[in-house]
């Protein structure tokens, strides 16, 4: 009997796992930080003796520092840029690139290989995962293009906010 609930228990924790990492987490699951945007993916669960843990999903997101002050960084599976017009997105990563949701309505969301967003100067740049990184294009151009490990962009309120793959 031990083995089968500890079983379930598994199941039931990879499933909150699951959940996380393709964004469908109960709001309860979900911490929000306010004006930034940003919110941190988390699970708090009760062990089968009772006690309490937490459990915060790691790899297949971003690291997220404001004004690149990377002492005060923190992990998401989302990222909210402004785009080259202004406009509001969210994206996450897929496969070898990203799903995108204006103004984080993942109902209208697709898919795509590149990102195109602001920086904290309010440059327009093109962004692809390349590697541990991103390959930048500034304007798009990607005969301009240059590897890093880090992107600097605009949150929706504006915020300088540093990213890296986590």
């Amino acid at each position: 009997m031990k083995l089968f609930i500890r079983a379930v228990y598994l199941i039931l924790v990879g499933a909150a796992i699951i959940l996380l990492m393709t964004g469908q987490a109960p709001r309860a699951g979900r911490v929000s930080d306010g004006a930034s945007g940003h919110s941190k993916s988390i699970v708090s669960y009760l062990t089968l003796n009772g006690a309490q843990g937490t459990a915060k999903l790691q790899g297949s997101g971003f690291l997220h520092a404001p004004n690149g002050d990377w002492s005060q960084a923190h992990g998401d599976t989302i990222l909210n840029y402004l785009t080259w017009d202004g406009g509001k997105w969210t994206a996450k990563l897929q496969g070898n690139g990203f799903l995108h949701a204006p103004n984080g309505d993942w109902s209208q969301a697709h898919a795509d290989t590149i990102l195109n967003y602001l920086t904290w100067d309010g440059g327009k740049w093109t962004a692809k995962l390349q590697g541990n990184g991103f390959l930048h294009a500034p304007n798009g151009d990607w005969s301009k293009a240059h590897p890093d490990t880090i992107m600097n962009y605009l949150t929706w309120d504006r915020g300088k906010w540093t990213a890296k793959l986590n």
